[in-house]
């Protein structure tokens, strides 16, 4: 049997089949941002030239459309509505002039401390829709506790949005702050991530496509695609999981601490590797500059690429965050940096093409009071030191807080990078002159061109739930699969276990957190609370023969 796996990214889509433990074939084409079902269907069709799709027994995606829109600064205008509680008040955690804070409250054990005010909520529904505001970010305190007041909000208002996202549906932890910043994601990557799955399901269905579709999240497991369509943040650094997931399933890095550079058109992850394990968040990552509840393979991603737009602006030389499209070497417009890096490489073949950037960097070179040749030396050696200053930032931020692998906690470990490896399509040019300004050794990954879309396809199913449950209200929840049910006084830390059994359909799963407390009310015991997250590990599913 076969299985596919197909990264999504902002310039090109790559595809891989894998056959038992080797790559049968791989392929590489443009993303047409307008018709992904276009670049996803070339993709397909193109790796099952010789094959039969009866005989594919998995596809999984993974992308990093939505962590650009974040990292570009691309969001559309999110409608937020926060509730309070105990402790400190919402007002801290406003956007924008789209926030709002609503009557209504629960406490910390999920008790209703203040009703909801629907002709307020009415009020502001219409409000925002006056604002032409199309997706709704609804968070609550203690929601995770007890979901009635947003599941009563939502069920108000859905009807007039195209999406209102639940902070307590995304996660069960009770970080405020970062549940505020989670909800608000993923309300603002709903549409180009509904655009993406609606494109990708017109495509499957008009091929009778019969193979499990999942894409990748952020800690490099699978969701399906329904669960993915509505807890679109999930997905966000999908395409950086992917490349850590396909290295590990190729080659085992010796080194006690390397960093692994995948190079994008619009952005560049890096992900740093302690004795072969790559580095976890177990409590969320942050992405651009919001904190949030995803947890994921620890990633850092900057704004540069090989397709970001390079000029003189202001009285300064800028490369990026901004992508206006494709390099002119690949049919583009506007100076970007991998065109600056075929030149300095003297691969410009194609006539009117080399006139065309020559063009370009002669203009940037009259504003820097130089020539073409020291003009784009000057542009690579600013990309390589924009790299090297966030290489320092990543290392005195890893070495100035806790550090955990996927298995463990690291205890007082000094990082020091001693190795760089690097993969994404422009890996080899860019390693051309990036080891002309940056000392570390650096190095190509075997299939550097396609190593994501390998991670999509050898990645496990994966999933994350949080218990909550508390005796004396006679309540237990479960937020991430929305499901509550009534308990008893004599429910124990065993009646957790089989409820989460039952939750993880009896797939084998590991306790990364466990909490019991007495409850006292007087000098009596009045019941227990329990709260426990337990996580089907992810990881490589398939090692590939290299």
């Amino acid at each position: 049997m076969f299985r596919i796996g197909i990264d999504v990214g902002g310039t090109h889509t790559d595809g891989v089949l894998i056959k038992d433990k080797s790559i049968f074939s791989k392929v590489k084409i443009p993303t047409i941002h307008e018709e992904l079902s276009s670049s996803i269907g070339q993709t397909i069709e193109s790796l099952l030239s010789d094959t039969d799709p009866s005989e594919i027994s998995k596809m999984t995606i993974s992308t990093t459309l939505a962590t650009n829109v974040i990292l570009e600064r691309k969001l559309p205008n999110v409608g937020l509505i926060l509730l309070g509680g105990p402790g400190i008040s919402p007002e801290h955690f406003i956007k924008d002039n789209f926030s709002y804070i609503v009557n209504g409250a629960i406490d910390h054990r999920g008790r209703i401390t203040k009703n909801l005010n629907l002709s307020e909520i009415d009020f502001i529904s219409d409000n925002m829709l006056g604002q032409n505001i199309d997706t709704i970010a609804l968070c609550g305190k203690f929601s995770v506790r007890n979901p009635i007041h947003e599941k009563t909000i939502k069920d108000r208002i859905g009807s007039k949005f195209s999406n209102v996202s639940m902070g307590h549906s995304l996660s069960g932890s009770l970080n405020f702050p970062r549940r505020v910043n989670t909800t608000y994601l993923n309300a603002g990557t709903f549409s180009i991530n509904k655009k993406f799955i609606d494109n990708l399901l017109t495509f499957i269905k008009s091929k009778n496509f019969k193979a499990p579709i999942t894409l990748l999240k952020a800690d490099g497991g699978t969701i399906s695609i329904n669960e993915a369509y509505d807890k679109p943040i999930q997905t966000v650094l999908s395409g950086s999981a992917a490349g850590v997931i396909g290295v590990m399933s190729m080659k085992r890095f010796t080194e006690e601490a390397s960093l692994l550079i995948d190079i994008g058109g619009t952005s560049s992850d890096f992900t740093i590797f302690y004795r072969g394990e790559p580095l976890f968040e177990p409590y969320g990552i942050k992405i651009g500059n919001y904190h949030t509840l995803v947890r994921a393979i620890s990633s850092y991603s900057i704004g540069l690429g090989g397709d970001s737009f390079v000029r003189f602006e202001d009285g300064k030389l800028k490369i990026g965050p901004e992508r206006l499209g494709n390099a002119i070497i690949f049919g583009g417009q506007d100076l970007t940096f991998t065109d600056v890096v075929y030149f300095y490489n003297k691969k410009l073949q194609k006539e009117a093409v080399k006139n065309n950037i020559e063009h370009k960097i002669d203009l940037i070179a009259d504003k820097l009071h130089t020539n073409k040749e020291e003009a784009s030396q000057i542009i690579l050696k600013s990309f390589s030191d924009k790299i090297s200053n966030f290489i320092i930032s990543i290392t005195d931020d890893i070495n100035n807080r806790p550090v955990y692998t996927i298995k463990e906690l690291i205890s007082k470990k000094k990082f020091e990078i001693s190795k760089i490896y690097l993969m994404g399509g422009p890996a080899e040019e860019f390693q051309s002159f990036l080891k002309n300004f940056i000392s570390t050794d650096i190095s190509l990954l075997p299939h550097y061109d396609v190593v994501n879309a390998i991670g999509a396809a050898v990645s496990k199913n994966t999933t994350e739930l949080t218990l909550f449950a508390d005796t004396s209200v006679k309540r237990l929840s479960v937020p991430e699969k929305e499901h509550t049910r009534e308990i008893d006084q004599n429910f124990t830390l065993e009646s957790c276990y089989k409820v989460l059994r039952e939750m993880f359909g009896n797939t084998d799963f590991e306790i990364s957190e466990e909490m019991v407390f007495n409850i006292i009310s007087g000098f009596y015991r009045a019941g227990k609370t329990f709260r426990i997250k337990a996580q089907v590990k992810p990881g490589v599913e398939l090692y590939l023969d290299m």
